[in-house]
């Protein structure tokens, strides 16, 4: 019995299992595509997402604080902003009205980004 397939539906094509996985690459690679253009600052604008990383490179390595929080909001035309450091929770919604001011260990600006 070493090779019969005896489940109900019979055997099934060895080619379905390719077509099933390939097409879930396909619907996946949009995603992918949508995460990874906007995560480390390099060209989202603000005619694009609402949120303009280039007005506000400058405040990396600045101090957080809520009140450059709401200057960075400001000056990216981001409707939200957000700022947070290690060990914080926070959603992992992607939003392109949204500035994220990641920081570091010091509380100091280590990373900004859309979503």
């Amino acid at each position: 019995m070493v090779g019969k397939d005896l489940s109900p539906a019979g055997p099934r094509p060895r080619w379905l299992a390719g077509a099933v996985l390939a097409w879930v690459a396909v619907l996946a690679l949009p995603a992918c595509s949508a995460a990874s253009g906007n995560s480390g600052g390099g060209g989202a604008t603000a005619r694009d997402t609402g949120c303009n990383l280039q007005a506000v490179q400058d405040l990396l390595g600045q101090r957080g604080t809520e009140a450059l929080t709401e200057q960075a909001r400001q000056r990216s035309g981001a409707r939200r902003a957000r700022m947070y450091g290690p060990g914080d929770m926070v959603t992992r919604d992607y939003d392109l009205q949204r500035l994220n001011l990641e920081l570091d260990d010091t509380g100091r600006v280590a990373r900004i980004f859309c979503g």
